[in-house]
């Protein structure tokens, strides 16, 4: 496929060329350009911004420099990155991301599924393979641990949980699921360190930030037993489901 569009070098661009990369979500969606062609609504895949910088460090090292401290948003360690749908194709490979376990490279994803086995559920863990083929994930979970695998190990395991978070109509299992997650993020972060990875517990916890931010502002509560809204938060809930209520009558 063609490179994207944009202001870049050329060479900049190019690089993206040929690489696998793994949707935040689970197809393409549309927005509305905000450039010269207003109103104008285009198909885009949108990458985690991290997932990008990590697949160009082990395949394109040039252009992640040149992406890393001129293309993106430093200060946006959360962003996102969008490529129109016609210089891209789906597939079902796996992400460019797959590195053989080796003496540079001692512990795999597998090492540390492992080590998440018993703070997990195992439906949790059965979950995130079955978002994968069978070929795919024997291959994900037997390559090296890396930056860009830890990257896709979080957001598959962060999806999943939230997922059971939000469907549970129990508060208990809310809190489980909760307190479990943010532990399997501190244990796959010190792995990262152990193997010399550079990241931060920042980084890597971030699939539970929507429930840390409402537990700030006093929205939720997490008690010894429960994580449920406060009544503040279940008045905004209320507010929130009339006015979609509203919408379609």
């Amino acid at each position: 496929m063609k490179p994207p569009e944009g202001e870049a070098p050329l060479w900049a661009r190019e690089a993206f060329r040929g690489l696998v990369l793994p949707l935040l979500g689970p197809a393409k969606f549309e927005y509305e350009c905000k450039n010269a062609q207003r109103g104008v609504v285009r198909d885009v895949y949108v990458v985690s911004q991290k997932m990008v910088l990590a697949i160009l460090a082990i395949h394109r090292p040039a252009a992640h420099q040149w992406w890393q401290e001129y293309g993106f948003n430093r200060d946006d360690s959360y962003g996102v990155v969008d490529f129109p749908s016609d210089v891209c194709e789906e597939t079902d490979e796996l992400p460019s991301l797959i590195i053989p376990v080796d003496r540079m490279h001692p512990v795999s994803v597998k090492n540390v599924i492992g080590d998440l086995e018993g703070v997990v559920d195992p439906s949790t863990i059965s979950e995130m393979t079955e978002m994968f083929s069978p070929e795919n994930w024997r291959l994900f979970s037997q390559s090296a641990l890396t930056f860009a695998n830890i990257c896709t190990l979080v957001e598959i395991l962060g999806f999943v949980i939230n997922e059971k978070i939000e469907t549970s109509e129990d508060s208990g299992i809310k809190r489980e699921l909760y307190v479990s997650g943010h532990s399997a993020m501190k244990i796959i972060y010190h792995r990262a360190l152990e193997c010399g990875i550079k990241v931060t517990l920042e980084e890597i916890d971030t699939p539970f930030m929507e429930i840390d931010l409402a537990l700030e502002a006093g929205y939720m509560e997490l008690t010894e037993y429960e994580l449920r809204p406060t009544e503040t938060g279940m008045e905004i809930l209320l507010t929130a489901e009339r006015a979609t209520a509203a919408l379609y009558n």
